[in-house]
């Protein structure tokens, strides 16, 4: 769905922009690579044909299935499954129906249609359909999914062959309801096939009218900003408290009116008339996803369900709030030290690591370049073999995993550096877009030192130089003349 971004003053703006580019259809399609799949189910036979061309449809292929009895179903709840195809206004959809571009997440009025590919090696026994809605469900005893040698149709049957073909007009449907088309392979005829599906479109025709409307259907909040707020209006009196929840799609991503994830408001046959006022702000937390939405569904009950007259508040639903929420993290990499620190030995006894991991998905792969500064050596493994530099790489699928940075000391002749530190530097190289230019934080090692003097000098050594020679008792002779007599202040007694 297009993203509109709304702003407090220009809420009127806003809703007709919204209202020009919402989706119309809902289409579930058999096969796994199409929309909305998930709400398709059944036997799926051992036979795939080529794909539907109908407007919409984009699954690479559609199902066939053998046995008589076999079953696909495809369910459908307006108001909470997303609409996800917006043909323009006008399209033909097949058969001369048009597309009315109306928004499908409300109550209201549908045609129901279905599309299967071409193809001539389905049984002419037929499939019966039924289409479950509000009133009596509708019962087609036999559809010809044959299309009678290279789409000629056979007078008198329903065949569509690449194109939506339209089951059932004006069926009715309540938001937040399921309901499903089921199609049954029908035990007569011959042929490969018994019966075929690519999907189910439903397209809403007209609205059921609800005496409750929100001001927008779209917004755009910001992690750490002030939010956006919409308005609540009703068109007449209602004959007892309603009470209006709003609750969104995805838990700690939205506060609504200061509380986390849901919220009330209440209008009264006293004050109906004002507006209400909801104010929906980004839930700031440290993760980073990049951009995200979630859906605000916002649904109404009357506090007493005895109140007849306006039944439809009782359980009913408005269409749902589209939040497009942007994130304050941003793409990066996180390091994290074994034991909050690396500590290593020129004596070779201890190996130490820490761990690597990207903060936001790659497009492209991320090698991390590590270098260090010729006090310590490192490996990608444990098992490697230790060297000035290492490489390591993370893809679109282990981007959050972390991965092992192992760091050993070189062990040096260098006297008189005692204990002392390695820095080990990372840089980035990718092509991916998000990634270019990051900045990746250095690892500062401890080392401890093998040489003379790291664990203190002999009493002897007085110049501490690991030796001790002429020149140490020169510093002890100088020290002793300094003083005539020996335990006087100022003298010390070597």
């Amino acid at each position: 769905m297009k993203a509109c971004r709304v702003t407090l003053m220009l809420i009127v703006t806003a809703v007709l922009i919204c209202a020009s580019n919402v989706q119309a259809a809902y289409i579930i399609e058999a096969h796994s690579s199409g929309l909305a799949n998930d709400h398709f189910t059944g036997s799926a036979g051992p036979y795939e044909s080529s794909r539907s061309t109908a407007v919409g449809t984009t699954a690479a292929k559609s199902m066939f299935d053998t046995v008589a009895g076999d079953t696909f179903v495809f369910t459908y709840t307006p108001g909470y499954d997303i609409d996800n195809f917006m043909p323009g206004v006008g399209v033909n959809l097949g058969n001369g129906d048009l597309s009315t571009n109306m928004t499908g997440c409300s109550s209201g009025l549908f045609n129901v249609y279905i599309t299967w590919p071409w193809s001539d090696s389905t049984n002419t026994g037929g499939v019966n359909i039924t289409i479950a809605n509000d009133d009596e469900d509708i019962y087609l005893p036999f559809v010809n999914m044959n299309v009678n040698g290279f789409g000629n149709p056979n007078p008198g049957n329903k065949i569509g062959n690449n194109q939506w073909l339209l089951l059932a007009s004006n069926v009715p449907l309540t938001a937040g309801n399921t309901y499903t088309v089921t199609e049954v392979a029908n035990g007569t005829g011959t042929g490969y096939a018994k019966i075929r599906a690519q999907g189910i479109l439903w397209e809403k025709v007209a609205d059921t009218p609800f005496p409750l409307s929100a001001s927008v259907s779209e917004m755009t909040v910001i992690e750490g900003n002030v939010g956006q707020s919409y308005t609540l209006v009703m068109d007449s009196a209602p004959p007892g408290d309603v009470i209006y929840t709003v609750t969104a799609s995805e838990p700690n991503q939205v506060w609504l009116n200061d509380s986390l994830n849901t919220t009330t408001v209440i209008f009264t046959p006293e004050n109906w008339t004002q507006e209400k006022t909801v104010v929906v702000k980004a839930y700031d937390d440290q993760d980073v996803e990049s951009d995200h939405q979630v859906i605000l569904w916002q649904t109404t009950d009357l506090a007493d369900p005895n109140d007849a007259p306006l039944s439809v508040l009782n359980g009913g639903m408005l269409c749902y709030i589209t939040v497009d929420i942007i994130d304050n993290e941003a793409p990066g990499v996180q390091i994290n030290e074994h034991n909050d620190a690396t500590m290593v030995d020129e004596q070779g006894s201890t190996m130490d690591y820490y761990e690597m991991k990207l903060l936001f998905p790659p497009t492209a792969n991320v090698d991390i370049m590590i270098t260090t500064d010729g006090q310590t050596v490192v490996s990608a493994s444990e098992t490697g073999t230790p060297a000035a530099t290492a490489q390591i790489t993370f893809t679109a699928a282990n981007w959050y995993i972390p991965q092992k940075v192992y760091v050993t000391a070189v062990d040096d002749d260098i006297r008189f550096e005692n204990n002392h530190t390695s820095t080990i530097h990372h840089s980035i190289s990718t092509t991916a877009a998000e990634y270019l230019g990051v900045a990746v934080a250095d690892v500062i090692v401890d080392v401890a030192d093998n040489e003379c003097g790291v664990w203190g000098y002999s009493p002897y050594d007085f110049n501490e130089d690991c030796s001790v020679d002429l020149g140490d008792f020169a510093i002890f002779a100088a020290g002793w003349l300094d003083c005539s007599q020996p335990y006087v202040e100022g003298c010390v007694n070597f």
